[in-house]
This record gives C-alpha cells, sequence and structure tokens, in this order.
C-alpha cells in the first residue's frame, strides 16, 4: 500500500480485504440456512451491503470481523422471514426444506478447518441427519463443526448465552449419534427430533 495514501481509505481497504475473505463460508453457511441457493446468494449479498454500511462502526481488530459477518447474515435471514411473514410472495420454511437437495449439491468446502470436506462425498446418512436437526441445532453445530466458530462467536451470531450454545451443540451431538445409530442398525425410521 503506498505511503501517501491516507489512513482511513489504507484501514478501509485493509477491513474490505478481510471481509472478502470470508465470502465462500459465509455463502456456505447462507446456503445450510436457508436451504435455497438463490435466497443464499441473497442473504450474502445483503450481508455485505451491511457490512459496507456499518465499516465506520465495526471497532474491533479485523481478526474478530468474521463472526460480525456471520451474525449479520443470521440477522439478515431472520429479517427476511419477517419481512415474508408481513405479506407479499413468501417463502416458507417448508418450501425452503424441500430445496435442501439442490443446495446441498451446490455446497463449495473452501476457507474453513475442514477445508478438504467434500459435500458431494459425505456420508448420505450423515447428511441427512445434520439436515434433519431443528434449526436452533442445525445452526449451531454447523457454526461450530463447519465454520469452527467459538461458543462465544457462536453465541454473538446467534444471540443467545453461551451455556446455550453448549447446550444446543450436545443435543445436536446426542440427536446425531441417535439418528446415526437407528440407521446403522438397519432401523431406516425418521430421525429423532428435539423435544
Amino acid at each position: 500500500m503506498p505511503p501517501e495514501l491516507p489512513r482511513k481509505l489504507h484501514d478501509s481497504v485493509l477491513f474490505r480485504e478481510a471481509a472478502l475473505s470470508h465470502l465462500d463460508s459465509l455463502h456456505r453457511f447462507a446456503i445450510h440456512l436457508s436451504r435455497n441457493t438463490e435466497l443464499a446468494s441473497e442473504l450474502v449479498q445483503e450481508t455485505y451491503l451491511q457490512a459496507l454500511r456499518s465499516e465506520h462502526t465495526f471497532d474491533r481488530s479485523l481478526k474478530h470481523i468474521r463472526p460480525w459477518l456471520f451474525k449479520i447474515l443470521n440477522n439478515a435471514y431472520r429479517q427476511h422471514f419477517r419481512r415474508q411473514s408481513r405479506g407479499g410472495p413468501t417463502q416458507t420454511l417448508t418450501d425452503a426444506h424441500e430445496d435442501a437437495a439442490a443446495a446441498n449439491a451446490a455446497l463449495l468446502p473452501v476457507n474453513s478447518r475442514l477445508e478438504d470436506l467434500n459435500w458431494d462425498q459425505i456420508d448420505e446418512e450423515l447428511k441427512h441427519a445434520i439436515d434433519a436437526l431443528p434449526d436452533t441445532l442445525r445452526t449451531v453445530f454447523l457454526l461450530f463443526a463447519v465454520e469452527d466458530l467459538k461458543y462465544r462467536e457462536i453465541a454473538d451470531v446467534e444471540g443467545i448465552p453461551a451455556g446455550t450454545v453448549m447446550s444446543r451443540l450436545s443435543r445436536a451431538r446426542q440427536l446425531l449419534m441417535q439418528t446415526l445409530a437407528l440407521n446403522s442398525s438397519g432401523s431406516r425410521s425418521k430421525p429423532i427430533r428435539s423435544a
């Protein structure tokens, strides 16, 4: 970066570079949330629009930008369904779940601690078990297991206490183990749902 550039411009360039470095992770998570590739793209666009609008308020280290972006994305997802429930063309969660197969095929594993993960080759039973988790458990599980966020970061993204994150993560693991155990024992019944 040339020394003649003002510090504010330099900081803005660094902010944008840091934010864009998480594009693939955000898109992958948006697909998991929405189960619809078009909606996921819209959510990611909204996330970056909000992030750029709020760039001047981001006063933390750039190493904390990732959970901040996930929180914006999660809020955009929630806001989308709030707007839809007030009128206009709607896509219900049921409709979104029907698009899950198409969305899962579009997942691109990039920039995560599981970067070698290929969702097309993952055991179908595990994929279905994860997809069958209730949304609140699935979101926490994916933020932890795939996106490598810490408990506090997930709590911030979800707007819940860290203890609730740990509880939801524990419950998600239990349900996954139960579902996979039932499937491996030859029973092909529906996955166990959280009460």
